[in-house]
């Protein structure tokens, strides 16, 4: 799993990769900075993604 925080897109953004398989990421799911987003399992969490914003 992997998470990527852009700030520099427009708008803000972050992304969450998971289930790799054969070296390429099988799931991507992105939102807006400062809304909810699901990590999957093992992690099984939701991160408020507003903790990134200046």
């Amino acid at each position: 799993m992997m998470l990527v925080i852009d700030p520099e897109d427009a708008p803000p953004s972050v992304t969450v990769l998971s289930d790799p398989e054969d070296g390429f990421y099988q799931t991507i799911t992105r939102v807006t900075m400062g809304k909810p987003l699901r990590l999957p399992a093992p992690v099984d969490f939701d991160l408020d993604t507003g903790i990134f914003l200046s």
